[in-house]
């Protein structure tokens, strides 16, 4: 549930909230819903920019909001709303509790609450959410778009003109509802094509735009890593590993730090963010892992550094790298590799309709702007198909509605063609779909002995394991981890469980990694 409160996305309550994220069906969780605000912003980016030239942006966010938010401007949505008398009489007896704070003393009167709502509790978040719904009624109709709204973050782009329309309405409406802006939160960015210089409006905020530690940069148009953010979490990253008492711990909290809440405020890969972005993260992970083990522990990285580890307290030396990313079925840690997933997408073959309309493959991916840059070219082609036959007479199919030109009548222009391609062109609607879609993952074939390996695992000890006897109802992780560490795990064991399930305390290692990782500090 939402607090409303002063969360900036990099305390320990939002990595615990994207350790439970996961797959929910139709359902998007946050995470899901925060990583498609992203993937959007860049799309209709790339074709505003090849379209008109211009792509202004803006975020922002309410200072504050949940214990700010006056019980007078809740009172008022709620009768403008119609609601009725008891039920306001109920909101008034939840949010006018009488309030003494500890450091006043026993003895101190108890006074009562005139603004904030309680935190993390669902009346809060309605309460919340019947304000900001004027919000987005304010902004919709001074612009006739929509504000991208997640809780009280606020994200709104297009041209500059409707931006600075949109801005307006939100400072009205803050100043109407008792409310103030996040200025370290609020910011606006113009993205200019070609040799366009910026020029952004003084009615917007002045300001950086963020997206968790990326910043989009007005020059380039493309998001980069925040250093200063990746340097602050390398110093916490360290603290949080050198709090571990066990093995277990140390693996369990790289896996919620590293391989979750810091691949998530990278951005997930899409085709809207390039290669260059995968690139990008490998290069930001390799530098964070050195950085981490080297100048701490005295290792290169998280194996090295679990390898002496454990040598030290069990006198256990030369274990397979497998030990450490086989899952716990088959008695190894489990550890995630945050490497293997960007590793997998990068550099697979496009495969998506060429410049004839048939679909085959392009040995390089494409950037994100070539995909626009075909659509326009393929629009262009249909342009000149289409007045071909309109020039040879053939304007069948034509119905007793529409309009039907005059025999002398020229065909349209060019630019009249395109004049909506946001709304007509099919081939830019594809290319739209397209960019907002994840990179296809490039498969893994097997060696033989690889195979034999996997045949032989036992059925039951394959059961909720993501390495399986079946290798298709394994995920391309697993089958990526298989393939680069079943070596050696072989040659150490044999095969590829290392130890007999009934000795294995997969439900203690289970349970423990269940539980929420208690960060310091």
């Amino acid at each position: 549930m939402r607090d409303y409160g002063d969360n900036d996305g990099d305390n320990d309550s939002d990595k615990d909230d994207e350790d439970d994220a996961g797959d929910v069906g139709d359902t998007k969780d946050p995470v899901e819903i925060k990583q498609s605000l992203l993937h959007l912003a860049t799309t209709e980016s790339l074709i505003n920019t090849s379209l008109y030239g211009f792509f202004t942006i803006f975020e922002s966010d309410f200072e504050w909001f949940g214990p700010s938010l006056p019980h007078s401007t809740i009172y008022a949505v709620l009768e403008f709303f119609g609601v009725q008398d008891r039920w306001l009489k109920f909101f008034r007896t939840f949010l006018e509790a009488p309030l003494r704070f500890t450091q006043d003393g026993i003895d101190a009167p108890s006074l009562i609450r005139c603004c904030g709502v309680p935190i993390e509790h669902a009346l809060s978040a309605a309460l919340g959410e019947a304000v900001l719904f004027v919000l987005d009624f304010a902004v919709n109709r001074a612009t006739h778009a929509n504000l991208y709204r997640f809780h009280d973050d606020l994200w709104f782009w297009g041209q500059e003109d409707v931006c600075v329309k949109a801005w307006d309405a939100i400072l009205e409406f803050a100043k109407t509802m008792g409310l103030k802006m996040k200025e370290d939160k609020t910011g606006a960015v113009q993205i200019c094509a070609g040799s366009r210089t910026s020029n952004l409006s003084k009615s917007l905020p002045k300001g950086k735009v963020h997206w968790g530690f990326l910043t989009l940069d007005p020059v380039s148009g493309l998001w980069v890593i925040n250093d200063e953010e990746v340097d602050k979490h390398i110093e916490e990253l360290r603290l949080q590993l050198v709090a571990c008492k066990s093995v277990l711990a140390t693996v369990q909290a790289w896996n919620v730090y590293v391989s979750r809440f810091l691949a998530n405020n990278f951005g997930r890969p899409h085709i809207c963010l390039g290669q260059r972005h995968i690139d990008m993260i490998i290069d930001i992970f390799d530098k964070i892992q050195k950085r981490v083990f080297s100048d701490s522990f005295g290792s290169n990285s998280i194996i090295e550094y679990l390898k002496r580890t454990i040598e030290e307290r069990f006198n256990v030396r030369d274990l397979p790298d497998g030990f450490f990313y086989f899952p716990s079925e088959l008695g190894g840690l489990d550890l995630r590799n945050p490497l293997i997933p960007l590793l997998l997408i990068r550099e697979v073959e496009d495969t998506d309709a060429d410049k004839e309309g048939h679909v085959g493959a392009h040995k390089q991916p494409r950037t994100p702007k070539e995909h626009i840059e075909e659509a326009l070219e393929l629009d262009e082609k249909e342009y000149q198909h289409s007045k071909s036959r309109y020039d040879e007479g053939n304007v069948n199919g034509v119905s007793d509605k529409a309009y039907k030109p005059k025999d002398d009548e020229p065909f349209m222009t060019l630019e009249e063609f395109r004049r909506y391609p946001e709304e007509t062109s099919y081939f830019l609607y594809r290319a739209y779909h397209l960019l907002r879609q994840e990179p296809r993952v490039k498969d893994i074939e097997f060696t033989s002995e690889i195979l034999t390996a996997l045949s032989q695992l036992p059925g039951s000890q394959a059961t909720g394991s993501g390495i399986h006897s079946e290798s298709a109802r394994m995920t391309s992780y697993y089958k990526w981890v298989v393939q680069l560490y079943a070596g050696d795990v072989l040659r150490s064991f044999g095969g590829l469980s290392m130890g007999e399930k009934k000795l294995l305390p997969i439900g203690l290692v289970t349970m423990l990694k269940s539980e929420k990782v208690r960060w310091q500090g």
